[in-house]
């Protein structure tokens, strides 16, 4: 009887070392992804008759040394740019609201927007992304999906997000999650426009480039190559249109983010061989038959300079 009871408790005790062995070959419950933490903020609104009565605001946070002129870092840095809209009318009243914003596509599917709670879908919004660069590489993401929270004490605010990131070069996704702690201070740009102040140039669908000071370029003309890019030149995510010389040695290339639709739009640039510029504002004020209008400055006081180009 006694080794009975050996044989069976013996039993028991293998059965349940089998059953831990068994378990700790699961997988635990995946960690939580820990947030980010960006210790700067640099940011741009941008108000135009977009359609919605609103304003965008373009917010750069990010860790490492910025260069806004140029829009560049160097060294190691990490940096997250969120275009949002925000439900404001007037430029007196812009401030970042507080609240949760919601990734959602825009009404040509590409890129995304960042709306306040559930808004409508909308077009004139820049593409936000996450981008890094470190001792063990570069990579790039562009958001394509979840949350960001703004909560505001006094003059600090605090912006949680988490986001569905995916990599621009393999494609597959990652759920990121980012703070940002400290002041919001955004610049001033991009005065209203009257879209019908330019019926003369939207009637004629020459393409060209007229650049203040310097000779029209006709695509026609033969002298130049012609580029449109909608993200893939260049290492940058931004609309493009532009032209080089033939030997590809000087080249112009307008850049710009939040689609073709009529109205003011985001991280608008020149870039050419010596570097790149920001501009003062670029708004697109048609887009008719595969062909987009372009009316952008430099500065506040620089003449207006026009572009008209086919579009992919």
């Amino acid at each position: 009887m006694k080794t009975l009871k050996y044989i069976i408790h013996t039993g028991a005790i293998l059965a349940g070392i089998l059953m831990l062995s068994c378990n700790s070959d699961k997988p635990g419950p995946a960690p939580e992804p820990e947030h980010k933490q960006l210790s700067d903020f640099t940011g741009y609104y941008y108000e135009g008759d977009n359609g919605f009565g609103t304003t965008t605001l373009d917010m750069h946070l990010y860790n490492g040394t910025y260069d806004p002129l140029n829009l560049s870092f160097s060294g190691d840095y990490e940096h997250l740019s969120i275009s949002t809209f925000n439900t404001l009318s007037t430029f007196e009243d812009v401030d970042l609201e507080t609240g949760d914003y919601t990734v959602k596509a825009t009404i040509d599917g590409t890129p995304r927007s960042i709306v306040m709670g559930e808004g409508a879908d909308v077009s004139n919004v820049g593409l936000s992304y996450y981008k890094t660069r470190s001792a063990s590489g570069e990579a790039a993401y562009i958001i394509t999906g979840g949350t960001l929270t703004v909560v505001k004490e006094g003059d600090a605010y605090t912006l949680t997000a988490e986001f569905i990131c995916t990599d621009v070069a393999g494609g597959a996704e990652a759920t990121m999650k980012f703070k940002y702690e400290g002041e919001v201070n955004s610049k001033f740009i991009n005065v209203p426009m009257e879209m019908d102040d330019y019926e003369e140039f939207k009637a004629d669908d020459t393409l060209r480039f007229l650049r203040d000071g310097m000779e029209p370029v006709f695509n026609l003309d033969g002298g130049h190559m012609f580029y449109r890019d909608n993200g893939a030149l260049l290492g940058s995510a931004n609309l493009k249109v532009g032209y080089a010389a033939p030997d590809g040695l000087t080249f112009y290339m307008i850049e710009w983010q939040g689609g073709t639709s009529a109205g003011y739009k985001g991280g608008a640039q020149i870039r050419t061989q010596d570097g790149v510029s920001p501009l003062y504002s670029l708004a697109v004020v048609q887009y008719e038959n595969g062909i987009v209008w372009l009316v952008y400055k430099a500065s506040a006081d620089a003449p207006e300079q026009f572009a008209v180009q086919e579009w992919l």
